[in-house]
């Protein structure tokens, strides 16, 4: 539950899907990396007769994204003591306007109750192997409806990302490619080219990537010409994936995108 602070922004409900790589995993202290993403309800969006000055959020549904960091402290095998950190970003990814979205920090502790004992195994009983080849080129094709400045037009996206990842660890991988975008208005079609690097975190069948771009070709002006896009994608039968992708231009949002691919 998110109490806004305001009665024109009104309150949230958030329901998040968290994935949990564990950095250190033995003893009684254990730290963890966060990621997560979900829908989110706000109560109260902009509306131009009765609630025009609520420029943060343009539709009751949205998208929430968390990235933080855990740290457990046993008290018993199944008993934990939890400290976090952590930020969010709720958008709809601009399918409707005004789409400025929500940003902040926050900070939890809490107690864990185990059902059982999940505890890494000592090392010499541990087998650690990498769930994908070390090298892997994957390409993806995706969509996304937006509105445009004028909240009148919606747009629809589809784009194509042809992308390369080389693991480092059992855990973490580097990513390189490309991003080529179509966009079909009432007002015109255009399209867009950049190219993509970043990090990429792998869950056996899950990724979740980070990523800086820059744009290299672009049919109109952009907010700024660097960009960067964060992806969660589930391969669910090899080679076949499914991921929904963020794109935003710093702290503004610039769409959220369903996408499908395959590797080789």
């Amino acid at each position: 539950y998110l109490n806004l602070g305001s009665s024109n922004l009104g309150y949230g409900i958030n329901a998040i899907l968290y994935v949990e790589p564990y950095l250190k995993a033995r003893g009684l202290w254990r730290f963890s990396l966060k990621g997560g993403m979900g829908l989110t309800w706000l109560s109260n969006p902009y509306d131009a007769s009765s609630n025009a000055t609520n420029i943060i959020y343009g539709s009751n549904l949205n998208v929430p994204f968390y990235v933080g960091v855990t740290n457990y402290f046993d008290l018993s095998p199944l008993l934990s003591i939890k400290l976090s950190g952590g930020y969010t970003h709720i958008t709809n990814g601009g399918i409707t306007l005004p789409n400025e979205g929500f940003n902040f920090p926050q900070v939890s502790i809490g107690i864990e109750q185990a059902l059982s004992n999940y505890r890494v195994p000592p090392l010499p009983h541990y087998v650690s192997k990498r769930s994908r080849p070390d090298n892997q080129y994957d390409l993806t094709v995706g969509y996304a409806s937006k509105s445009d400045t004028s909240y009148t037009n919606q747009r629809h996206i589809i784009s194509a990302i042809p992308l390369y990842s080389r693991a480092l660890t059992r855990l973490n991988a580097i990513t390189g490619g490309g991003l080529v975008e179509y966009q079909i208005s009432p007002l015109g079609n255009n399209y867009n080219m950049g190219i993509i690097a970043g990090n990429e975190f792998i869950i056996n069948t899950i990724r979740i990537g980070q990523q800086l771009g820059y744009y290299i070709y672009s049919d109109f002006e952009q907010p700024d010409y660097l960009f960067q896009n964060y992806y969660f994608t589930y391969y669910f039968s090899a080679p076949i994936s499914i991921g929904i992708n963020f794109k935003s231009h710093w702290f503004s949002a610039d769409y959220v995108c369903i996408r499908i691919g395959c590797y080789i």
